[in-house]
C-alpha cells in the first residue's frame, strides 16, 4: 500500500480552502474547455449529417466509437499524473502541453472531406475525433484533478467547482454560438466556415489553459503517489468502491439523457419550430438561469446534502422536460426561452455537485486503500462523461434513423412527430432511472467528515512518527 497520504494545511480544522483568486485563475480552463466540448456536443452531428452529407447511423456511430478508447486513456492519464513528478507539480505540465494540441484536433474536427463515398466521410470524423478526444483527455483529466487537490473541505469542494462550473457556463455559450458565427462567416464554403468558426474558438479556449497553469503555481503541491498497485488493479479496486460505483452508474444514466435531449433539441428548433436564429438566444437564457442557480443550489446543498441536492435536481428535470410537450410550438419562441429557463434551473446540481463528490470519494478510497489516487477517480470521471456523449449520441442517431430523418433533405410531419415522441420518450426515464439508482449512494456529510478526521489522524500520526525517529536517528549519532 502507498502512503502518500495528504497533510491539510490552512484553517485551524486542518480544512485547505483556496482564495477567490486561486479558484478563478482554475475556473478560467473550464471556460475553455466547456466551449470546444459544448460545440462539439450540440453542432457535430447535424454539421455532418445535414452539411456533410453523412448517413446519420454512421455519423452517430463515429462520434461513439472513440469512447472505448476512452476508456482506457482516461483513467490511464489519470494514474499517470497521479504518479508523475515534476518541478512544476503532477498536473499543471500537462495541461501546458497538451493545450496546442487540444486547439489543432479541433480545427481539424471540423474540415471533413466533403466530397467521396460515405465510407471515406465515416473514416475521416472516426480519425479526427479520436484525435481529439484523446487532446481531451491529456488536458482535461489533470485538470479537473488538480481541481480536487485545491481543497480538502467538504463544501470548499462545492465552492471550487462552483467557480470552475460558473466560467466553464460562460464558455459553453461562446460555444453553442458557433453555429452562428459559422453562418455569419461570408468568405468561404459552408464546411470552411465551420472550420474558421472552430479556430475561432479554439485559439482563445486554449489560450485559458496557459492562465490556468500561472494562476495555479504553488496549488499543485501533492507528492507523487507512491502505490505500487498496477493500473488494472487499480481499476478494480476503484470499482470495487460502493460510492464509486453508485454514482458512476447514476451519472452515465442521466447523462446521456441529457445529452441525447440536448442533440435533439437542436434539430427539433431548426426543424419543427423553425426558429434556428433562436439557438444562441434561448442557451444565453439556460445559462443565466444557471448561473443564478449555482448559489441557490450550494446552499441546498450544505442543509440537504449533495445525495438530495442532486436527486432534487434529477427528480426536477423530469418534469421539465415533460413540459416541452406542451411549451413547444412552431414559431413560438417564447415557450422555448421558459423551456431553457427551467431547465437552467434544475440542471445547475448536476453541474455542480458530481465533481467535487469525486473529490470525497479519493477522500474515502484512500481511508480504505491507504493510496491517495484522485486522478484515476478524475479520470474515470472524464470517461463517464464522454460515454453519456457517446450513448446519447448513439441515441440521437438511432432515433433519428426511427424516425425517418435523411440528410440533406426537409423532414416530414410525420417524421417530426416521432422525432418529438423519441425525445421525450427516451430522456424522461433516464432521470427517473437515475433517481431510483442514486438512492444507494452512501457518502453523505457527515460520512465525509469522518473520513476526513481519520485522515488527519493518520497524517499528523504519520508526521509524529517521521519526527520521532529523526530524533532518534540523531541520538544513535551521538
Amino acid at each position: 500500500m502507498g502512503q502518500n497520504r495528504i497533510v491539510p494545511v490552512g484553517d485551524q480544522d486542518g480544512n485547505r480552502r483556496p482564495s477567490v483568486g486561486l479558484n478563478l485563475g482554475y475556473a478560467s480552463g473550464n471556460a475553455g474547455l466547456q466551449c470546444i466540448v459544448t460545440a462539439t456536443t450540440y453542432f457535430l452531428l447535424i454539421f455532418y449529417i445535414d452539411f456533410v452529407g453523412l448517413d446519420p447511423r454512421l455519423a452517430a456511430l463515429a462520434v461513439a466509437l472513440p469512447r472505448f478508447w476512452d476508456a482506457f486513456s482516461d483513467p490511464l492519464m489519470g494514474v499517470i499524473s497521479d504518479r508523475s513528478n515534476f518541478a512544476s507539480g503532477r498536473r499543471r505540465p500537462y495541461i501546458l502541453w497538451g493545450a496546442p494540441l487540444l486547439a489543432v484536433t479541433f480545427v481539424l474536427l471540423w474540415y471533413p472531406f466533403t466530397g467521396g463515398d460515405q465510407a471515406i466521410k465515416f473514416a475521416y470524423l472516426l480519425v479526427a475525433n479520436l484525435a481529439f478526444t484523446t487532446a481531451i483527455t491529456i488536458v482535461g483529466v489533470p485538470y479537473t484533478s488538480l481541481g480536487g487537490e485545491l481543497s480538502t473541505d467538504y463544501h470548499g469542494r462545492t465552492t471550487v467547482f462552483a467557480y470552475s462550473q460558473g466560467l466553464g457556463m460562460v464558455g459553453a455559450l461562446v460555444g453553442f454560438a458557433m453555429y452562428n458565427v459559422a453562418m455569419a462567416i461570408p468568405f468561404c464554403s459552408e464546411h470552411l466556415q465551420f472550420a474558421t468558426a472552430a479556430a475561432y474558438l479554439a485559439i482563445p479556449s486554449s489560450l485559458l489553459f496557459v492562465v490556468v497553469y500561472f494562476a495555479t503555481r504553488g496549488a499543485d503541491r501533492l507528492k507523487p503517489s507512491s502505490s505500487s498497485i498496477k493500473f488494472f488493479s487499480m481499476v478494480v479496486v476503484s470499482l470495487r468502491n460502493h460510492s464509486f460505483r453508485n454514482l458512476v452508474l447514476t451519472l452515465v444514466i442521466v447523462n446521456a439523457g441529457m445529452v441525447l435531449g440536448g442533440q435533439f433539441l437542436t434539430f427539433l428548433i431548426i426543424h419543427w419550430i423553425k426558429l434556428p436564429d433562436i439557438l444562441v438566444y434561448a442557451f444565453v437564457t439556460y445559462t443565466v438561469c444557471t448561473l443564478i442557480s449555482f448559489p441557490v443550489w450550494r446552499k441546498i446543498g450544505t442543509h440537504m446534502d449533495k445525495k438530495h441536492a442532486l436527486a432534487g435536481g434529477y427528480g426536477i428535470s423530469a418534469f421539465v422536460f415533460l413540459s416541452s410537450l406542451i411549451l413547444f410550438e412552431p414559431g413560438n419562441a417564447m415557450y422555448v426561452y421558459i423551456y431553457a429557463a427551467l431547465a437552467g434551473f434544475c440542471g445547475a446540481p448536476g453541474l455542480l455537485f458530481p465533481p467535487s463528490m469525486i473529490a470525497d470519494i479519493a477522500d474515502e478510497a484512500e481511508l480504505e486503500t491507504g493510496a491517495r489516487n484522485e486522478g484515476m477517480y478524475y479520470g474515470s470521471y472524464s470517461f463517464i462523461l464522454k460515454l453519456s456523449l457517446a450513448l446519447g449520441s448513439l441515441w440521437a442517431g438511432a432515433g433519428l434513423w426511427l424516425a425517418g430523418y435523411k440528410a440533406g433533405a426537409v423532414p416530414s410531419e410525420s417524421t417530426l412527430f416521432y422525432m418529438r415522441m423519441f425525445y421525450l420518450g427516451a430522456v424522461i426515464p433516464h432521470f427517473l432511472g437515475a433517481m431510483v439508482i442514486f438512492k444507494g449512494y452512501p457518502l453523505t456529510c457527515e460520512r465525509a467528515a469522518q473520513i476526513r478526521k481519520a485522515l488527519l489522524e493518520l497524517a499528523h500520526g504519520a508526521s509524529g512518527s517521521n519526527e520521532d525517529e529523526q530524533l532518534e536517528n540523531g541520538e544513535n549519532s551521538e
